[in-house]
């Protein structure tokens, strides 16, 4: 009888968990049509939350136009449906959020239940005018994606922000950081005594506290606007042992917020020169004429 044998506890969790969603996860559909395979889709990752699999995400594409998920108005069922195997060691999460947002200690968890499911969402959408990202972010009081923080190894969203704000926590209270931090912090990884000072130092609270005094992590530019509607239990569903999920967008967005810049520096220079204009009775031409005036009336 052969025995795995364990370096280490990251070792250890290597070997009792899924690095691939084809061993537990089956018959996944969206928009009602079959994805042969679940990897199309789902992309395995090692987050601060621990093993994920992450769906429709710009870790994963350069753009949203490489998103592999998409929906229009011609469509009729807006569901990305799966079945989840179930075992006595595992426990899944849910997370959903807007594409370039990850999920991180701030963010809101749904326990994937063994009874069938339906989860509805609304979304609603940010549009930006073109002259919105030559304003400064502290005007626009926003961040776009390519906008990363210096030194972070992720695109920028606020998911990222505070997760590498907690990591630079971790690194200045403990002198290391959790094992779910990326693997250039592989070195300064934590052991059973700096995990225990993370906790008790309280990182996680304090990285939240900072970013809320001192507005650290900006909201996306692009980010979409995800809500709860509620979640609707399918007890007639014959699952074989298995937990069924159904990720649905209620409605069709009917919403869509614009940034636009309502004035730019040019329009201020030209309020300005008409108000001097009107009140004054003076223009360029004038100030030009006005310097003719002194340099004839000298020679």
């Amino acid at each position: 009888m052969g025995l795995k044998c364990f370096k280490n506890d990251t070792d250890l969790i290597h070997g009792l968990f899924a690095t691939s969603c084809e061993e537990f996860m089956f018959n996944v559909t969206y928009l009602n049509l079959p994805y042969k395979n679940c990897t199309d889709i789902f992309k395995f990752h090692e987050l601060e939350m621990g093993y994920c699999f992450v769906a429709n995400n710009l870790i994963d594409a350069s753009s949203y136009e490489e998103l592999p998920l998409k929906f229009g108005a011609r469509d009729t069922d807006y569901s990305l449906k799966l079945y989840l195997k179930v075992g006595f060691i595992w426990k899944y999460e849910m997370y959903v959020n807007s594409p370039e947002n990850l999920p991180h200690f701030d963010s809101v968890t749904y326990d994937v239940l063994s009874d069938p499911t339906v989860y509805l969402f609304n979304v609603e959408e940010y549009h930006n005018d073109i002259a919105v990202r030559h304003e400064p972010i502290t005007s626009r009081l926003c961040k776009f994606p390519d906008e990363k923080d210096e030194g972070s190894p992720w695109h920028y969203s606020t998911s990222t922000c505070m997760s590498y704000l907690r990591i630079q926590y971790e690194l200045k209270e403990c002198n290391c950081t959790h094992f779910t931090s990326p693997k250039r912090y592989k070195s300064k990884y934590c052991d059973v005594e700096g995990l225990k000072c993370i906790s008790d130092a309280q990182t996680s609270v304090k990285t939240k506290n900072y970013a809320i005094q001192n507005r650290a992590c900006y909201p996306s530019c692009v980010e979409q606007l995800i809500t709860t509607v509620g979640s609707i239990h399918l007890n007639k569903l014959e699952t074989d042992g298995m937990a069924f999920v159904n990720i649905k967008i209620a409605n069709l967005p009917t919403v869509r917020y614009s940034r636009v810049v309502t004035a730019t520096y040019l329009d201020l220079v030209v309020s300005v020169g008409g108000i001097i204009g009107l009140f004054v009775g003076i223009s360029a031409i004038n100030i030009l004429e006005l310097f003719y005036w002194c340099l004839c009336r000298r020679n």
